[in-house]
């Protein structure tokens, strides 16, 4: 479970395994549909990791669960709907960057003007 020997020792007491043995683990059998507006999955069993990354674009009305960013399901059909997170803040944060930079670059337009009307009077009345 671990290179280190006293945190394989700490696992093993643990877990009442020994360092060399693995956790016991069984497959089980899904039935995982989807379509544009999201995911159903079939399960007969609680606590079922479905080894789909859990996003936060998932809605559901039935528990769904997430470990080590693994989707997890209980027994049943569970519907997971796409739902895009924070759509109106970033619209607004979008929209302001948007108009700061035109007036950003209105300002750096009218800048430069003046600043070019400047050396042209300066090289006008060194030439005089």
């Amino acid at each position: 479970m671990s290179a280190d020997k006293s945190v394989g020792r700490l696992l093993s007491d643990m877990m009442d395994i020994t360092s060399a043995q693995l956790p016991e683990r069984t497959n089980i059998e899904l039935k995982v549909e989807h379509d544009v507006n999201g995911i159903t999955i079939t399960s007969d069993y609680d606590n079922v990791n479905t080894s789909l990354s859990y996003h936060d674009i998932f809605v559901s009305d039935e528990w769904l669960g997430k470990k080590n960013n693994l989707t997890y399901v209980r027994a049943g059909v569970t519907k997971i709907t796409f739902k895009v997170p924070y759509l109106w803040q970033g619209l607004c944060v979008s929209v302001a960057g948007l108009i700061l930079s035109v007036a950003w670059v209105v300002v750096l337009a009218g800048f430069n003007k003046k600043h070019q009307t400047q050396e042209i009077r300066e090289v006008v009345n060194e030439d005089i």
